[in-house]
């Protein structure tokens, strides 16, 4: 059985990088674990994961916590919002698999839009939280 965390990460970005949607609005920019310098935008990277223990007496249970960073190309924010919708869609409209845990619920807990210090590009923060049990 793979750590929970990881399965969980591995199935978000699966559903991410099968979305057209989201790899249309992409491009060249891409789904990242660790964002490369110099990394084309606009871009979805996997930024801080929380797992917790949420154990019934009688069943083994996590919560997890996932923070993605986003990046747009431009410093118009419509431009960071469509990608928002594109990774809420994405996520939403997938039946999640975990390698040997069981998605209960996932939920968008956070959106956040930030003005880069440049301000040629915006910059977002999207997290999600999900329970899992054990299968």
């Amino acid at each position: 059985m793979s750590h929970v965390g990881q399965a969980f990460q591995k199935a978000l970005y699966q559903a991410l990088a099968a979305s057209s949607d989201l790899t249309g609005l992409l491009g060249d920019g891409g789904i990242h674990d660790f964002v490369p310098r110099n990394a084309k935008t606009p871009f979805v990277a996997f930024a801080d994961l929380v797992v917790s223990d949420w154990s019934t007496g009688s069943e083994a249970g996590h919560e997890l916590v996932q923070t993605f960073e986003l990046k747009s190309r431009t410093s118009r924010r419509a431009d960071l919002f469509a990608l928002m919708d594109a990774v809420s869609t994405a996520v939403a409209a997938t039946d999640l698999q975990l390698d040997g845990h069981t998605l209960v619920h996932i939920q968008l807990e956070l959106q956040q839009v930030r003005v880069s210090r440049n301000r040629r590009v915006q910059d977002g923060l999207m997290r999600f939280r999900a329970l899992v049990e054990a299968a």
